[in-house]
């Protein structure tokens, strides 16, 4: 297709100014001058740095300064992601909360839906597999209850 691919990325390795375990757990003892240091991954070994608009990032939310490099990180982000795979599911929903007791992971309403009293007869794909935990709604009961 045409794609440019690389295994390696480059990047800069054993140049790090300060170890990882030296790095500071709470960001108030983080100094100004980590901006000038040179990092270490703790997964990959590769080198990366901290810009001054990132600390004050961190410190503005009173996050830690991340032991990973920006690629760790957002491979770590990444698989945090749904698969790419729709399942075939029915809406969970069935009554109201005056409705009898809820059965196989269905799960009653708040507020009077479409289809009253009985489950709903919604059926639809979504990312979210069988076997997952979340609550998952057909469009027009998840309106009901979020409206």
């Amino acid at each position: 297709m045409g794609l440019k691919w690389e295994d390696l990325v480059p990047g800069t390795f054993g140049k790090e100014t300060i170890q990882p375990e030296n790095i500071p757990d709470d960001i108030k003892d983080i100094p100004d001058s980590m901006v000038n240091e040179v990092l270490c991954c703790i997964r990959c070994k590769k080198n990366y740095n901290v810009v001054p608009a990132e600390l004050q990032l961190y410190r503005r939310f009173v996050h830690s300064v991340p032991r990973l490099c920006p690629d760790c990180r957002y491979r770590n982000k990444i698989a945090l992601r749904h698969p790419r795979k729709l399942w075939h599911r029915q809406c969970i929903c069935i009554g109201t909360n005056n409705s009898p007791q809820t059965t196989n992971n269905q799960h009653r309403n708040t507020t009077l839906h479409f289809h009253g009293e009985k489950a709903c007869p919604n059926e639809f794909e979504t990312s979210y597999a069988p076997d997952r935990k979340e609550i998952v709604y057909c469009e027009q009961c998840y309106q009901a209850e979020v409206v």
